[in-house]
């Protein structure tokens, strides 16, 4: 996959994926991804029905170099999750993880860094509820995703934190040519100690093309030499009034509201910042594209995007443009898939991907929903 994005810059991806893995129906991923800002390699082996059961398990590997403005970082760790999906709207999943950090200024002084060489277990529950009619492109319906976490930053000066996050959107149609969107997110993270020796990378950011979009990416809320520093809690909302032009090209307006502030306790106190903007979507199979215009002096939209549409596997592509003091923001993607092996039992004869299977791996689903849930993300 070959992209560009204003904030990451260029961006190339190279994966590999087993979707039958040794014959067991596990999901394999391993891939490396190379942008403007950094390094990431990863690997991921999923079980899409542990012990038989409507349990995913998923284990994953990774190292990421990452210079966003103002330090660097270097980060590698493991991370294993487990998902239950109770019904088609309410999903649960648990993470565990345990990483090692080392960060450097460029730019920053350090001591605006926080904890510079730590390591960080954590454990997450996140909660999902999705009653939307479309994860892609949604015109009614709603969701809401409440993530919360508790983990530690071990180091020189150990502390450990306690994270709680909520997002969400609604959708509704108004008539039968416009569409209503509501949208938002609410953020805050309690250390045990000072504030300021949090790392910096584990605080919370505010601004761009998904919150507040008269800022650039990260960028509301307090620096230090014209760097942002982050803070312990944040929020933003978004309305939009979408209205159909012809075919798939809609006109939208915007408004977004947010702020971020350095501790906990003063958020209700922090200014908050408001965006106003017009917007073109245009949705063309299998992608979705968006512009979106801010104002010309804070501008830093949410621009045209082509996002794949998992609906359809064998082609997609991400487009986007940005420019910073511009009208335009996004990201380019041009990816390309070779359509998906079917797989064999362990006679090597090709399994029925219609009919359930007798053995032990497929007495909960048949072999076409195991192999949709294998699939790795």
């Amino acid at each position: 996959a070959l992209g560009a994005d204003s904030y990451l810059g260029f961006i190339f991806r190279s994966t590999y994926t087993d979707r039958n893995l040794w014959g067991q129906l596990l999901g394999f991923s391993a891939g490396l991804e190379a942008s403007s800002r950094g390094l990431l390699g990863e690997t991921r082996i999923t079980e899409p029905w542990l012990f038989g059961s409507d349990l995913s398990a998923s284990a994953r590997a990774f190292a990421l170099i990452y210079a966003p403005e103002g330090y660097d970082s270097q980060k590698s760790g493991l991370e294993g999750s487990a998902t239950w999906a109770v019904n088609d709207h309410y999903t649960i999943e648990v993470l565990a993880g345990y990483s090692i950090t080392d960060l450097s200024t460029d730019g920053l002084p350090e001591s605006a860094l926080g904890e510079t060489s730590y390591r960080n277990p954590r454990v997450r529950l996140t909660q999902t509820i999705d009653y939307r009619d479309s994860p892609i492109l949604p015109k009614n319906g709603w969701h809401v995703s409440i993530p919360l976490e508790v983990g530690a930053a071990l180091g020189d000066e150990s502390s450990s934190y306690a994270l709680a996050e909520l997002s969400g959107g609604f959708f509704s149609p108004l008539g039968r040519h416009y569409q209503i969107a509501l949208g938002g997110a609410w953020g805050v993270i309690v250390p045990s100690g000072d504030g300021a020796d949090l790392p910096i990378d584990l605080r919370m950011f505010n601004g761009g093309a998904r919150s507040v979009r008269s800022f650039p990416e990260r960028e509301l809320g307090p620096r230090i030499n014209d760097y942002p520093i982050g803070g312990e809690a944040r929020w933003n909302a978004n309305v939009e009034l979408i209205r159909q032009l012809a075919g798939s090209l809609k006109a939208v307006g915007f408004v977004d509201a947010g702020s971020l502030s350095t501790h906990y306790d003063e958020l209700m106190d922090s200014e908050i910042d408001v965006a106003a903007g017009l917007g073109l979507p245009m949705f063309v199979k299998p992608a979705r594209a968006r512009a979106a215009a801010g104002p010309p002096d804070r501008a830093d939209p949410a621009g045209i995007r082509l996002q794949p549409d998992t609906r359809h596997r064998r082609a997609g592509r991400h487009v986007a443009f940005r420019h910073r003091h511009g009208v335009l923001a996004g990201r380019v993607w041009l990816t390309a898939q070779k359509k998906p092996v079917r797989p064999v039992n362990a006679r090597g004869k090709s399994n029925n991907l219609s009919a359930p299977q007798p053995d032990r791996l497929c007495r909960v689903a048949t072999m076409k929903e195991r192999l949709r849930r294998a699939d790795p993300v």
